[in-house]
């Protein structure tokens, strides 16, 4: 094992992006003083701020103006430079779903015989940060890697996961998987060096969610891809795509097919096709279209004739 202060350099660089992430407002006195926090809610009472370390109440009587600063245009992350261990963007601030579904395969569990800690992936190569406490003295690391399927998340277990450098002064700590980068799409080829890791057939640089095989586009850069956006052009006019007379934020069944769009659950894996409404396998291709609905090897065909759920992976043919 190979322990030295690179942790300490990742801390700073982690904290930098971490600090970009939200965006600041200004709270103007009576008295000429200013407060910068991020106005958590404004009442007729009180005003509301997060300051970071702590939550403040400023009296409503003795606020002149909050004044919202504008909001730095996300920059798009450059690839990372030959050497380097990690790449860093400029993120608007977003919900807790959509963070999930952009960011939520870069999370894992990192366990010992000791205890269990978090940590996330900082770039394709199975790099992952952790706090030191959790692997401290620690021989036998396993991390547990949230693979997305669909809507859901599985578990990937990697073993033998190795200890690159730890610093106790940050708390922080560097680890290397053994089975090196995940494969989303698991298609045999790791997401380093698939050009497509959700496999809907539309190039990582090409596709907005690239993790995501219902949504590849985003026009309007709001987050919500097209396939779901009910204003896809944020001109603040609901669209009418399928030009029935009725605003699409006003339907449930945008393409009538009698699924709803994400109004209940199980949802329209596809909202715009009338054909299609399931992907039980994950895939990108809808289950009236695939001959394997639940990928795992055997076709609709084949799990009939033999008796077995052809919705199921769990069922199929005896060898």
């Amino acid at each position: 094992m190979v322990r030295s202060g690179l942790a300490l350099t990742l801390a700073l660089c982690v904290g930098w992006a971490a600090a970009h992430v939200a965006r600041a407002e200004t709270v103007r006195l009576k008295n000429g003083n200013i407060i910068t926090g991020d106005v958590l809610a404004e009442k007729a009472e009180w005003v509301v701020l997060d300051l970071g370390y702590t939550v403040l109440q400023v009296p409503r009587e003795q606020v002149a103006a909050v004044v919202e600063e504008a909001a730095a245009a996300p920059a798009a992350v450059e690839p990372a430079a030959e050497g380097t261990l990690y790449r860093q963007a400029r993120l608007k601030p977003r919900t807790v779903k959509e963070l999930v579904a952009d960011f939520g395969e870069g999370l894992v569990k990192v366990r010992t015989p000791q205890g269990v800690g978090s940590g996330f992936f900082i770039n394709d190569q199975g790099h992952v940060i952790t706090n030191a406490h959790v692997i401290q003295g620690e021989t036998q690391i396993t991390v547990n890697m949230f693979v997305k399927r669909g809507e859901t998340f599985t578990i990937r277990q990697v073993k033998d996961v190795q200890i690159v450098a730890v610093n106790p002064v940050v708390d922080l700590a560097l680890l290397i998987t053994e089975a090196g980068c995940p494969d989303s799409d698991r298609d045999g080829i790791p997401n380093d060096a698939d050009d497509d890791n959700d496999n809907d057939g539309v190039p990582n640089a090409k596709d907005a969610f690239p993790l995501e095989r219902e949504e590849t586009a985003d026009v309007d850069g709001d987050r919500i891809g097209d396939s779901l956006d009910a204003d896809i052009d944020a001109d603040g006019k609901a669209d009418d795509l399928n030009r029935n007379g009725v605003p699409d934020n006003e339907e449930t069944d945008w393409d009538a097919d009698g699924v709803p769009n994400a109004h209940a659950i199980p949802w329209d894996a596809f909202p715009r096709d009338p054909k299609e409404w399931r992907d039980t396998d994950g895939d990108g291709i809808g289950d009236n279209a695939d001959p394997d609905d639940d990928g795992d090897g055997y076709t609709d065909e084949q799990e009939k004739a033999a008796g077995t759920d052809p919705l199921d992976p769990l069922s199929f043919p005896a060898r």
